[in-house]
């Protein structure tokens, strides 16, 4: 296991998050983020080259937002200062987990206890969490799936779970690396 703990970047004692403004719905989070110049320009970037109509110009905003194109541009978004933080209550009610909150159980608990985890079985199972965690938003928000992935990763930076250098691997290189 690598220790993080003295990572600037995934530190939850880091000075930098001060400064982020905290956004808690996922519905503005995504509005905010889709009227940033940091967003457009990268929406104008994943258009370039490709040969599309103006009439549809929701079609191909979906397929920026659905692409690793789209969550690296999230990502970068949350990095330069605008933060989604997870708020429990508009997930579930007081007396029930959601998978968000089994996903980020489980990264704390293998931070308190990792000789309870092999290596693999711990992989595979973060996986399986991330997935149902990011299922889980998606559906709930009827957000695009891989911005949402990025949504869930940003909400445990913000908790201190996962760093920006995690989290801006880019996936598809990262599954094919796997294979």
């Amino acid at each position: 296991m690598i220790d993080e703990s003295h990572n600037p970047d995934i530190n939850p004692d880091n000075n930098e998050n001060e400064e982020r403004k905290p956004i808690t719905n996922p519905v503005v989070y995504l509005k905010k983020f889709r009227e940033d110049e940091l967003y457009q320009k990268a929406f104008v970037n994943f258009k370039s080259g490709k040969s599309f109509t103006e009439e549809y110009p929701d079609e191909m905003r979906d397929l920026f937002e659905d692409n690793e194109k789209g969550r690296q541009a999230l990502i970068q978004f949350a990095r330069n200062g605008t933060m989604l933080v997870y708020e429990r209550s508009l997930y579930s009610n007081a007396k029930e987990n959601n998978p968000i909150d089994d996903y980020f159980s489980l990264i704390k608990d293998y931070r308190h206890h990792p000789e309870n985890y092999d290596a693999l079985g711990y992989d595979t199972t973060r996986g399986s969490y991330h997935d149902r965690a990011t299922k889980f938003i998606s559906e709930k928000f009827n957000l695009p799936k891989t911005l949402s992935i990025g949504m869930v990763q940003i909400m445990a930076i913000n908790k201190g779970l996962e760093s920006f250098g995690q989290a801006s691997n880019d996936r598809i290189q990262a599954i094919s690396r796997t294979l």
